[in-house]
């Protein structure tokens, strides 16, 4: 994406799945592919909240997940080894060392093991399962130099892919491994909304899963990098994406964990994660000045679900990210261009993190908001800012996503420079709202 100094923007789509290099300079944007000639888009529109609509024009928009994925989820790899290794028979098999152990990879390049793979879900969803995480599906290999399958491994393809290497399909394979698994879920429970979270995607990908940052570490550089690593997610097209809460790998101390919590609860996808070994980072684990920290910072995030929900319908009927860059706030404003410590959520709510130290903030009203008792004196805690001329739908305290969170329905109004509200904003759709049962639509 490019974005002119009068605000206009373009994005440019180099449509091929190839390993390929990209370069830019001032002049010009080059990208080399070791593949077969591609097509190449130019979307040219007023503004990049525009050029992001397009993309949604070319690669369609995601479906609305269940409400309780918009809730805070906690994990660990792992809680319960698991030492049973599952081999695949397709033929010669390529054997990878990955996390479990040695393990073989399906082609989901070919029809047959796309259906095999889909099939899979029918008895994990029997037994209750609401979602499903697709991890290490680069796919990642500890055991080769290039950390993946060999750039000669052979894809069949199949029902209009064709045969090619993994230097082809490399880049599209998490892609269609949660294709795959959506299938297999929808075929499960047809009447319910499936939640796929992956590692790895591609453009396109959002229609099927939603994706992570990776394995990072408890760091503060990471904690800083996640920002902008999410807000490129969202540009490009990937509306629910988060960080792991208090980094992957790597010890975390409480400090960070405070921090990274206080504005963590406002990622799309908000989760905290710690690999094996590492010690305890489970929000009680800290202490109780951090533990009452995540409390207040997950009521926040509560209390919003009405309007993350409507900012996801929204994701869902247009294209337009959840988290959003600061410049997105004015695109004519040059200083809000670099600024990567402070986001938008939706078009009406400035985070900006207790780290964040003189950032550039967009101009106009915004009005600090409090949410729960305390949250504006707690050290840890993001300041959040409503713009003026919105209205924001907020719910009630609750514990977990079945709680009814609407009665009652609450309003933030915050007027223009004029006293008024804006007209035409996209929070109509608070009144889409479905509850515990996420039948769709």
């Amino acid at each position: 994406m490019g974005v002119r100094t009068d605000g206009t923007a373009f994005g440019i789509l180099f449509d091929t799945t190839w390993k390929a290099v990209l370069s830019s300079t001032d002049e010009k944007i080059d990208l080399k592919s070791e593949g077969i000639p591609f097509r190449v888009f130019v979307i040219d529109r007023e503004s990049p909240q525009a050029v992001v609509r397009g993309l949604a024009e070319l690669t369609g928009t995601m479906p609305m997940i269940p409400r309780w994925a918009l809730g805070y989820h906690q994990c660990r790899f792992s809680y319960q080894p698991d030492s049973r290794v599952i081999e695949i028979a397709d033929g010669k098999e390529f054997h990878g060392d990955a996390w479990p152990g040695a393990a073989a990879f399906p082609d989901f390049t070919c029809p047959k093991a796309q259906q095999w793979w889909a099939g899979l879900y029918k008895d994990f969803i029997a037994t209750g399962i609401d979602g499903v995480w697709n991890d290490i599906n680069e796919p990642q290999i500890n055991d080769t130099p290039n950390k993946t399958m060999p750039e000669d491994n052979i894809h069949r393809g199949g029902n209009g892919l064709p045969e090619g290497t993994h230097l082809q399909y490399h880049n599209v394979y998490g892609m269609l491994m949660v294709r795959s698994s959506r299938e297999g879920i929808l075929a499960a429970r047809p009447e319910t909304r499936p939640f796929i979270l992956t590692r790895s995607n591609f453009l396109g990908g959002h229609r099927y899963a939603a994706t992570w940052t990776g394995d990072n570490g408890s760091t503060w550089e990471h904690l800083k990098l996640s920002i902008p690593m999410s807000l490129t997610l969202g540009l490009s097209g990937q509306p629910v994406s988060g960080a792991d809460i208090g980094g992957f790998l790597f010890n975390a101390d409480a400090d960070l964990f405070g921090h990274w919590i206080g504005f963590g609860a406002f990622y799309p996808f908000s989760r905290g994660h710690a690999c094996a070994g590492t010690n305890d980072k489970e929000p009680w684990a800290f202490g109780k000045e951090v533990e009452n920290a995540s409390r207040i910072a997950l009521e926040r995030r509560y209390i919003l679900l009405p309007y993350f929900y409507t900012l996801m319908r929204e994701a869902a009927t247009d294209g337009m990210p959840i988290m959003r860059p600061a410049f997105f706030a004015d695109p004519k404003d040059l200083s809000l261009r670099a600024e990567q410590e402070i986001f938008l959520i939706g078009d009406d709510i400035l985070v900006i993190p207790a780290f964040a130290e003189k950032p550039n903030l967009p101009g106009g009203i915004w009005r600090e908001i409090s949410l729960v008792d305390g949250d504006q004196q707690d050290k840890y805690q993001a300041t959040l800012k409503i713009r003026g001329g919105a209205i924001v739908p907020t719910g009630k305290i609750i514990q977990n996503t079945t709680e009814e969170s609407l009665d009652p329905l609450t309003l933030l109004v915050s007027l223009d420079e004029n006293g008024k509200q804006r007209h035409g904003d996209s929070q109509s759709h608070y009144g889409q709202w479905h509850t515990p049962g996420q039948r769709k639509p």
